[in-house]
């Protein structure tokens, strides 16, 4: 008797587990899909890998399987607990095999779409998909329009339509069993808590300290390695995931100390002689700095300038290591004015620069900060700061500022008057910038802005028009992918001026030579207004050019050009700064230029008075957090139960090398690791409280 129950319920439970050989058909096609893409994966980023073992190969692909694994448990439990729950004489109905043979093909067809997508994701942004997957194409026409200009989108789209008929029809010929036992809802339920159980288990992980646990990062040395483990479909869900939460940081998983212990470093850091604490609740980094007035009795206050240049790296610039003399302009400029030798971004995307350097803030992993509902309203920018000065405030750019929220950001933080391509579109309608009008000013307009050249003459007409000190931010954007100059624009510009230049140039080397020339000429322009002479120009790069790092935090990938002209009575005589230092220190040191005593809690200080050896920059890659001081790098990199800090030590400008701190060196890695942290630590909890601010 106990026999044949115990066999009825066996065969129960295999006759409804039968019913899940849709889910075991699309669990096995994935799995085989997402390995033999991360094989192609690595072939196609071979050029990138220096060396790599067989044996970290095979752990790349084991973790891998983890990573997809916990991928695919999200789609299976409630996949497969609607086909328990379904009853029987519709689960056997044409029209239910059919459709969910047609999902479950979509589903292995998305699969295929979001690995295709990927390859070419790592190509431009040197990350798997990530939030920049749904934050740009969904809502920009001109991403899209790019990205089909750029990428056999067509070819791709038609090959994944193939896929996912030859998926319908495979799934719904092998997919679907008739039963041949009797299916008791006990059964079915039992069969339902295993798949739940297998399911939590795949998703979450065993609790064991294991490499999966910890991150991707710590495979090898190898960043192309180490990425290729991941799965795209994981990281974008948990991108999506963290659009709705309030930040992705996570204490645990980069070792988070008690709030007093990281606002103290921080204040320690950031306190120069002189300064004031003047902290106010909730934000201990408030402090107040006197520097003498810049400007003569009966002079009026100073003008700032900050021009925000798209990509211009130190790659391109050959007096900071670049292979090529592509900026001659900007060379020029440096050696009239005061060039930073050692300046580095923030981040790698120009929302994330525009906060380094107008609100001295660092950035942080996941959205951009611009984007934080908790950067809205009170929060410490350069445009309120002088704003509250009587200065008027402007910010123009060629593009479209819906970009990462940044129209809502800088109109939300100071800058009363905003232009950007919209505006710039009625003044073409009206004949007021004519194409190859005269010498020297041919428009023209790109997917994503109208020319530098363009924007340069807007703004200076906007600047000449103020009748009193202003604060004018000009973004560039001409020299962003796809390099649309055409080649008449170039010789009627570039090549006009630079007789010698080749024939033969890449599209890339045009668009750099072609904004190296816009802002040369927009100074040669500036310097026959009357508003020239008593006005700081500030020039600065948003980000270096998407490249593949080696190391979890590449500092190559964030030395940018940057370099400040103007008055001697405001910057001195010419010369070159060597510090480390941020875009967070340049709002600071412009409030001392500029004199009178100042209130802020800027994440930077005073350039000019940072000892030479006291510089640092902090940075964020892909999650990973750096922190550059002299010639050591920190690399804080996250995972569960604890992250992973390494030290690097820079050799030459910019390549690193790999460098486990050897004993002689712990006691400085762990110093760097203790400040650097501080920093940061003490920067998410002021975005997570809404304290950046010093007011009352």
């Amino acid at each position: 008797m106990a026999g044949r129950v115990a066999r009825a319920w066996l065969g129960g439970c295999w006759a409804a587990a039968g019913r899940l050989r849709p889910l075991g058909l699309l669990s096995a096609a994935a799995m085989v899909l997402f390995t033999a893409f991360r094989v192609v994966f690595l072939l196609h980023n071979k050029g990138s890998i220096r060396a790599v073992s067989a044996a970290e190969v095979v752990e790349c692909l084991r973790v891998g399987w983890f990573y997809d694994t916990a991928a695919l448990c999200y789609f299976a439990a409630p996949v497969g607990l609607v086909l328990l729950a379904m009853p029987r004489r519709r689960f056997d109905g044409r029209r239910f095999r059919l459709g969910w043979s047609a999902l479950t093909a979509g589903l292995f067809a998305g699969f295929v779409l979001a690995c295709v997508s990927d390859l070419f994701f790592f190509d431009h942004y040197a990350d798997r998909l990530n939030y920049l997957a749904f934050s740009y194409p969904v809502f920009r026409l001109e991403v899209l329009a790019m990205i089909w200009r750029a990428y056999p989108v067509g070819w791709a789209l038609a090959a994944v339509a193939a896929v996912g008929a030859g998926g319908c029809l495979l799934f719904r010929r092998l997919g679907w069993p008739r039963a041949a036992h009797a299916e008791p809802a006990a059964c079915r339920a039992a069969v339902a808590a295993l798949l739940i159980g297998l399911a939590l288990w795949g998703a979450a992980g065993p609790p064991s300290r294991s490499r999966r646990e910890i991150s991707a990062s710590h495979i090898c040395k190898e960043y192309v390695v180490n990425r290729a483990s991941l799965n795209c479909v994981g990281t974008l869900g948990r991108a999506l995931f963290d659009c709705f939460a309030e930040t992705s940081v996570r204490p645990e998983e980069y070792g988070f100390v008690a709030s007093e212990e990281a606002f103290a470093v921080a204040r320690k850091l950031l306190l120069m002689p002189g300064d004031v604490p003047a902290e106010t609740p909730g934000n201990p980094l408030g402090r107040i700095t006197a520097s003498p007035a810049a400007a003569p009795a009966g002079r009026p206050p100073p003008n700032v300038v900050i021009v925000v240049m798209e990509s211009m790296a130190s790659q391109y610039v050959e007096s900071l290591g670049g292979e090529q003399a592509w900026t001659p302009e900007l060379e020029a400029i440096g050696e009239r004015g005061v060039m930073f030798d050692r300046l580095y971004a923030v981040g790698t995307r120009t929302g994330r620069a525009l906060v380094g350097v107008l609100s001295g803030f660092p950035d942080l992993p996941g959205l951009p900060v611009a984007q934080n509902p908790n950067a809205r309203g009170r929060f410490m920018a350069l445009a309120d700061l002088l704003a509250e000065r009587g200065y008027h405030t402007l910010f123009i750019h060629g593009g479209n500022l819906e970009f990462n929220d940044i129209k809502r950001h800088v109109r939300g933080h100071g800058f009363q008057t905003v232009v950007d391509r919209q505006d710039f579109d009625e003044h073409v309608r009206q004949k007021e910038i004519e194409p190859f009008g005269p010498p020297g000013e041919a428009a023209f307009t790109t997917f994503w802005s109208v020319d530098d050249q363009s924007l340069f003459l807007r703004a200076d007409r906007m600047l000449c028009e103020q009748r009193g000190p202003f604060f004018a931010v000009i973004l560039t954007l001409t020299n962003h992918p796809t390099y649309e100059v055409p080649h008449d624009v170039f010789d009627w510009t570039v090549r006009r001026d630079h007789p010698s230049l080749p024939a033969e140039m890449s599209e890339e080397q045009r668009a750099v030579r072609y904004a190296d020339w816009a802002v040369g000429d927009f100074v040669r322009r500036a310097r026959r207004q009357p508003y020239f002479a008593n006005t700081l120009f500030v020039f600065v790069a948003d980000h270096c050019r998407s490249q593949r790092p080696a190391y979890p935090v590449d500092a190559a990938n964030f030395h940018i050009y940057a370099s400040m002209l103007g008055p001697a009575e405001l910057i001195g005589p010419p010369r070159r700064i060597a510090t480390v230092l941020s875009q967070a220190d340049l709002a600071p040191t412009i409030l001392a230029r500029l004199g009178g005593a100042s209130r802020h809690c800027f994440f930077g200080r005073d350039a000019f008075r940072v000892e030479p050896d006291d510089g640092f920059a902090l940075l964020q890659e892909n999650g990973s957090i750096g922190f550059l001081r002299g010639r050591r790098l920190m690399c804080i990199s996250p995972g569960r139960p604890g992250p992973l800090v390494e030290g690097f030590r820079l050799v030459g400008r910019d390549q690193v090398e790999w460098g486990r701190a050897d004993p002689a060196e712990a006691d400085a890695l762990r110093r760097l690791h203790r400040q650097g942290l501080g920093l940061f630590q003490s920067a998410v909890a002021l975005l997570q409280s809404r304290n950046y601010h010093v007011g009352p």
